[in-house]
C-alpha cells in the first residue's frame, strides 16, 4: 500500500512540476504575444515571421492556436490563399480532437485546464470557417469558400443559442455560395438574415431563382442605387480587438480555490463606420450600402456563458479530486508532502487561452458602386482609408476588399 502510494505521489511530483512550469509561463507560449503585439501594432508580417521561427518548440496543445494565429497573419500579410489553408487545418483539428480525451481529462482533473489540449470556444470554432471563407475568396476561389460554408452552416445548426449573433458569416456564406454559382443556398442563406440585412441581395437572388420574396420591400434608395450601379464592391471591415480572458477565482483562504475563464470589462465598441464615393468634379457624398455586422466581443462572451454549467461541473470535481489528495498528503509529516499538497492547491487556474488576434467587430458591406465614382473612402473614429475604384474588375462580379482599423 506504501509502495503503491509513494509510486502514486512521484508521478504526482511530475504532473505538478510541469504544470508549475506552465503557470509560469502564463498558461500559454509567450511566443504567442510577441507575434499578436506586431500584429495589433501593425505588422503582421513581423508577427507572422516570429511564429513560423518558434513553431517546432509550440507544444502540441496549443496546436490550434497556431493555426489559427499564423492564418489572421497571413491573411493580413497579403497571402490569403495561405491564410485560408491555415484556418481549414484548424477546423480540421477541430474536428478530430473536439471529443474527450481521457488523458487531458485525467490531467486536468489533478492540475488545471491550461494542461489540456486546447480546441477553441464556439464562436472560434465558427470563425475558423468565417475566415477560410474569407480567405478562399480574396484568392478567387469561391468553390472552396463554397465547401467551408457548408461546414460554417453545420456549426451554426450545432451551436446556434450560442452563435445567433453571427451575421456577419451568414452573409459571408451568401456571398461565397453566390459567387461559386449555387444561388438557391445563397438565397437559403441570405434569407436566414435579419429582414433588414442584404436586402437588395436577397430579392436578387430571389429574382434569380424565379421567384419573390415576402419580405419587406427594399429601402428606395437602396433599390435606386443598385439598378443605377455600375457594379458591387464587397467590404469586409475589421475594427477593435478580441476580449481576452483572465483567471477568476474563487477561494477559501488556502483550503481550495475554484477558477473559471472570465472576460475582461469591455472597453469602447469600434466606431460607426462612414462611407463616401468621389466623383471627380462633383465632390463627395455618402454611399449607400446593405450591411452585416457582428459583434464579436459579444459573441465571444455569450459562448463562454453557454458553457459555464459545464465548466462549473469540471471545477467541482477536480476540487473534491484535489481535497482528497491533499488531504492524504498534508497527513504526511515531511516537506515533500507538504509542498506538493501546496502545489496541487495552487496549480489552480482557468484556460485563458483564445484566438486573440480577432477583432471585436467584423462588417460586411455590399455597396452598389454609381457609375461616376473614383475612389471610396472608409472612414472609423477619424481614421480613413481610400480605396481606388478605377482598376477595379466590376465586369466580373463583385470586388472583394478587406479593411481593418
Amino acid at each position: 500500500m506504501q509502495a503503491g502510494f509513494s509510486a502514486t505521489r512521484q508521478r504526482l511530483r511530475s504532473l505538478v512540476a510541469a504544470t508549475l512550469a506552465l503557470l509560469a509561463s502564463g498558461c500559454a507560449t509567450p511566443i504567442f504575444d510577441q507575434a499578436r503585439a506586431l500584429h495589433h501594432g501593425g505588422d503582421s508580417a513581423a508577427g507572422l515571421a516570429v511564429l513560423e521561427s518558434a513553431r517546432d518548440s509550440i507544444p502540441d496543445r496549443d496546436r490550434l492556436l497556431l493555426l489559427l494565429e499564423q492564418g489572421t497573419l497571413a491573411l493580413y500579410s497579403g497571402d490569403p490563399d495561405a491564410a485560408a489553408q491555415h484556418f481549414v487545418a484548424a477546423s480540421d483539428y477541430i474536428e478530430e480532437h473536439d471529443r474527450i480525451s481521457l488523458r487531458d481529462e485525467t490531467r486536468a482533473l489533478l492540475t488545471n485546464e491550461a494542461t489540456t489540449r486546447y480546441t477553441g470556444e464556439a464562436n472560434e470554432k465558427l470563425l475558423a470557417h468565417t475566415y477560410a471563407m474569407l480567405g478562399f475568396l480574396l484568392a478567387g476561389k469561391p468553390e472552396s469558400a463554397a465547401v467551408e460554408a457548408r461546414r460554417a452552416n453545420k456549426r451554426l445548426s450545432e451551436h446556434d443559442d450560442a452563435l445567433v449573433g453571427a451575421q456577419f458569416t451568414r452573409a459571408l456564406m451568401a456571398l461565397s455560395f453566390e459567387m461559386a454559382g449555387q444561388f438557391n443556398d445563397a438565397y437559403v442563406a441570405a434569407r436566414a438574415l435579419p429582414a433588414a440585412t442584404l436586402p437588395a441581395t436577397t430579392k436578387r437572388l430571389a429574382a434569380r431563382l424565379g421567384s419573390t420574396d415576402p419580405r419587406p420591400a427594399v429601402p428606395e434608395a437602396l433599390e435606386n442605387a443598385t439598378g443605377s450601379a455600375r457594379g458591387e464592391l464587397v467590404l469586409v471591415v475589421a475594427s477593435g480587438q478580441a476580449p481576452r480572458k483572465y483567471s477568476s477565482h474563487l477561494h477559501n483562504g488556502i483550503d481550495w480555490q475554484i477558477a473559471f475563464p472570465a472576460y475582461r470589462s469591455r472597453v469602447s465598441p469600434p466606431g460607426k463606420l462612414r462611407l463616401q464615393f468621389d466623383s471627380g468634379g462633383t465632390g463627395a457624398y455618402d454611399a449607400v450600402s446593405e450591411a452585416a455586422t457582428t459583434d464579436l466581443d459579444s459573441l465571444a462572451r455569450r459562448a463562454l456563458e453557454k458553457r459555464a454549467g459545464t465548466l462549473l461541473l469540471r471545477q467541482g470535481l477536480r476540487l473534491a479530486a484535489k481535497h482528497r489528495l491533499v488531504d492524504e498528503l498534508q497527513s504526511k509529516d515531511d516537506l515533500g508532502s507538504q509542498l506538493l499538497a501546496f502545489a496541487i492547491i495552487a496549480s489552480e487556474v482557468a484556460d485563458t487561452r483564445g484566438w486573440y488576434t480577432l477583432p471585436s467587430r467584423l462588417e460586411l458591406r455590399r455597396v452598389p458602386v454609381p457609375p461616376g465614382a473614383t475612389t471610396l473612402t472608409a472612414t472609423v473614429n477619424g481614421t480613413a482609408q481610400t480605396i481606388d475604384l478605377t482598376q477595379m474588375p466590376f465586369d466580373r462580379g463583385p470586388a472583394l476588399t478587406l479593411l481593418r482599423f
